[in-house]
């Protein structure tokens, strides 16, 4: 289903969730850029900002404009992470569904068909630092993106432009706009555009940060769970407990 497009991705879908957002427009990519050494500082802010981050549960919109789509499609949804690299993402609406990560494995729960199916990723922190370089210093982030800041329109914050300098990842993800305001230096919007030119803008519309969150909130009691049958994850499979 088109609209369940960026969580059916898991290399997608587990980055954009923890690129924390809240309601923002995304104006066109800025034309002048700071220089490299402004740019850096604004990254180390960035960086100290996100390793202060624990847990967080957000309430967000998903809007996915593709070339075969004259409309954009919108959905909502619910994600919960902890710092120990477990997330879950709950997609709502007419066709729900469940995305959770435990630390091994990848599940994809649909309510509607009572059905789940699993693999193995490992940690979410780990997918997100290879594909997105979440967690890492500014030195290697810049290693593997090539990284562009601005200042934003009204001068409250910046604009970045992550381009992948690798070629496993810029086969998932062709580019990474993101508005990071200087109130928090966390970001509000998570443009992705993908190597087929569609889009998925990310908006949180409410973040909690630093709480305890439900001990049952990763828990995959009562799930009917099936191993993914997709061909080039059957390798991966074996030997799973």
């Amino acid at each position: 289903m088109a609209h369940n497009r960026l969580f059916r991705n898991p290399w997608i879908g587990l980055t954009a969730m923890l690129l924390w957002a809240a309601t923002s427009g995304w104006a066109a990519p800025p034309e002048k850029w700071l220089p490299d050494a402004q740019a850096q500082d604004i990254l180390a802010k960035i960086k100290a900002r996100e390793a202060t981050i624990k847990t967080a549960v957000a309430e967000f919109t998903q809007e996915q404009l593709t070339p075969m789509f004259t409309e954009p499609i919108t959905t909502r949804g619910r994600a919960h992470v902890d710092a120990g690299g477990r997330m879950r993402i709950d997609l709502l609406g007419a066709a729900p569904m469940v995305m959770l990560i435990d630390g091994v494995w990848l599940y994809l729960h649909f309510p509607d068909m009572d059905k789940t199916t699993r693999r193995r990723v490992g940690f979410a922190k780990n997918t997100l630092t290879t594909t997105f370089g979440y967690g890492l210093p500014v030195s290697e982030l810049t290693r593997r993106f090539d990284v562009k800041v601005a200042a934003t329109a009204d001068n409250t914050g910046y604009r970045l432009l992550m381009t992948p300098r690798q070629a496993m990842i810029a086969a998932r993800i062709a580019a990474i706009a993101i508005r990071v305001p200087r109130r928090t230096w966390l970001p509000r919007e998570v443009v992705l555009t993908l190597p087929d030119k569609a889009t998925i803008t990310i908006r949180i519309t409410a973040l909690t940060i630093n709480e305890p969150l439900p001990p049952e909130i990763f828990s995959t009691a009562g799930w009917v769970i099936e191993d993914d049958s997709t061909p080039g994850h059957a390798a991966q499979q074996a030997g799973a407990p």
